[in-house]
């Protein structure tokens, strides 16, 4: 039997609390010159709202700390936040020998086996609550409405079904599920991620398509690679390179 947990954090990068984040920069060898130019690079931030009014002049608010979070849209953004939650994949797999966790920035998903369906339900159902408490500790939080469980099925072998109703309420399983741009349903078959490329697929058709006598075919080609065939080879090696 398999299932898998795909864990959604509410506002991971704005979350970040500094003090904990620097304990692990500190943990993970960064200090001397280096940790101060990172100490100030996060502390002592401040921000304010402004508001742009033709009639009125702009406004503004107060300037305001800032407590949390990692610059958005900055390089070490995202290296803080793996820092940050570098310890969890350990704490993680110290669980049980059953799982397999899945890191990619703030996406997070738990594979979780068993032959057993009595302990698959209670297991992954204390995994989940460890995961969770592990993200409270942390000064984290889980999109519970975008935390999703979903048991994985065989065509030909019937495993059995679990009972979601014994499982937590705070995990809602779904027909389809989305995980790093590949959506994915309970036979992990290519038809919903197919599906629900079509659509933009169409899209980007249209466009080439209109475009195909008013521009030259280098230009034309730039737009076919980054809106169409960008689309279609995307997660190929997932699914298999026999597709193009």
């Amino acid at each position: 039997m398999v299932g898998g947990i795909f864990c959604d954090l509410s506002k991971a990068f704005d979350c970040i609390n500094h003090s904990v984040l620097l304990s692990r920069l500190q943990f993970c060898g960064i200090m001397g010159r280096a940790y101060n130019l990172l100490s100030s690079y996060l502390c002592d931030r401040y921000q304010r709202v402004l508001l742009k009014n033709a009639d009125v002049g702009n406004c503004f608010s107060e300037w305001e700390k800032v407590k949390l979070g990692v610059p958005q849209g900055s390089i070490l953004g995202p290296l803080l936040f793996l820092l940050y939650i570098n310890d969890l994949p350990g704490s993680m797999n110290n669980l049980s020998n059953h799982l397999k966790l899945t890191l990619f920035a703030d996406d997070m998903n738990i594979i979780f086996t068993h032959s057993n369906s009595t302990v698959f339900e209670k297991e992954i159902n204390e995994l989940f609550n460890k995961v969770r408490l592990w993200f409270q500790t942390n000064l984290l939080s889980l999109n519970l409405n975008k935390t999703y469980f979903m048991q994985f099925l065989s065509k030909t072998n019937h495993t059995p079904t679990i009972n979601v109703s014994h499982m937590s309420n705070l995990i809602l399983s779904v027909g389809l599920t989305k995980f790093l741009g590949l959506t994915l349903d309970s036979f992990l078959s290519r038809k919903p991620h197919i599906e629900q490329r079509t659509s933009k697929l169409n899209s980007a058709y249209y466009i080439i398509w209109s475009l195909k006598t008013l521009i030259p075919l280098e230009t034309l080609c730039l737009i076919y690679f980054s809106n169409f065939h960008s689309i279609i080879s995307y997660g190929i090696i997932f699914w298999g390179q026999h597709w193009l």
